[in-house]
């Protein structure tokens, strides 16, 4: 077996690579339960970059045929904090008026991204709209949200790195959720 990757960066491992894996495979079955069964084949919507590892693992569990589709919305920038308000930066390919729609996003934590998702998706009138996340910084919150389907909760304001998660852009690629050591922030 390979060894896994811990860069210096990495503080502590928060979620490993088994229990974030057990904890995809929960979301999808409660994705499963939820839409089987659906008239017309549900839209997952995965919000790039940071969902492609979550998603990518959850879409090959769901038991029923379903259309792709993503959007990259910015916020962040590279930098820890937000420098301006979320802005969709690639938009919807489908038409979801009328449609099932189930959004998988990485990280949940001031919900300012997901609630100006969340205005601008019912705008397009879906039937109905859930949201699906991997992590969620319950302490974060700067505006009301409340994720449908949560894998993992997380006290306090770690800043988290790892399936997906980011710094500058490195770190999506370890196959687990950990916290990124701040003092390592000027040499990534």
């Amino acid at each position: 077996m390979a060894k896994i990757y811990k860069p210096k960066y990495v503080k502590k491992i928060l979620v490993s690579t088994k229990e974030v894996k057990a904890g995809i495979t929960k979301a999808a079955n409660w994705i499963n339960k939820h839409y089987a069964h659906c008239k017309k084949r549900p839209i997952l919507l995965g919000i790039l970059k940071g969902a492609v590892p979550f998603y990518a693992e959850l879409v090959m569990q769901l038991n029923f045929d379903l259309h792709f589709d993503f959007m990259t919305l910015s916020s962040f920038r590279g930098n820890m904090k937000a420098v301006s308000d979320p802005k969709i930066v690639t938009n919807l390919l489908n038409d979801i008026r009328g449609r099932d729609v189930i959004v998988v996003e990485d990280v949940l934590d001031t919900a300012k991204t997901l609630s100006v998702l969340k205005k601008y998706l019912l705008g397009k009138k879906p039937h109905s709209l859930k949201f699906v996340v991997l992590a969620d910084k319950v302490d974060m919150r700067v505006v009301p949200f409340k994720a449908d389907y949560v894998c993992f909760s997380f006290k306090g304001s770690p800043f988290l790195v790892g399936y997906g998660l980011d710094i500058k852009e490195v770190a999506r690629n370890l196959p687990y959720i950990a916290e990124f050591d701040k003092k390592y922030l000027n040499k990534l």
